[in-house]
């Protein structure tokens, strides 16, 4: 459970296969210049630490995969959404083959945050909308490309889902 939030963020940039969207999502959503002032501190979980503050959200892990991850939503390539109570924290992916934005979700309750994300899809069960299959040279799928015709169901999905959770110090 603690390494779920390194394995988001090493999905982020170093994974074999992502799961991205063709634009940022939800697309019914606000779009947040600031993050709000409620969410600003410093959480913890275990050796695991994210300090937020108006635009920024730095992650620290004690693992080895990932030590140190920033984004700054002055940067384009960073965006947080928001719809019914949730927080979406879209990043823009480019790679030589494809771009997308990976998506993940989270809320807080009380002092605690809660992010959600998909780490694997069986694309032909969950999905019956197109979806974009990038392979490598081997044919192994490398990412796949979602449209937002199928970001309720990525949604629902994350509602059942156990929440990597970390508590404000």
């Amino acid at each position: 459970m603690k390494k779920y939030l390194v394995v988001l963020f090493a999905l982020l940039f170093f994974s074999c296969s992502e799961i991205l969207f063709d634009n940022p999502q939800p697309e019914d959503s606000n779009r947040l210049k600031t993050v709000p002032d409620d969410l600003w501190g410093f959480y913890k979980n275990g050796s695991d630490t994210l300090l937020i503050s108006e635009y920024n959200f730095q992650f620290r892990s004690s693992l080895g995969i990932v030590n140190k991850i920033d984004f700054d939503l002055r940067n384009e390539d960073f965006l947080l959404l928001s719809r019914n109570n949730y927080y979406y924290l879209n990043i823009r992916k480019n790679e030589e083959e494809y771009s997308g934005w990976i998506v993940t979700r989270f809320s807080k309750d009380g002092k605690k945050l809660s992010f959600k994300f998909v780490e694997e899809i069986d694309k032909d069960i969950i999905f019956n909308q197109p979806i974009n299959e990038i392979k490598d040279e081997n044919d192994k799928t490398i990412a796949i490309i979602l449209t937002k015709n199928a970001f309720e169901q990525y949604d629902k999905l994350l509602d059942s889902l156990e929440a990597k959770t970390f508590h404000k110090r």
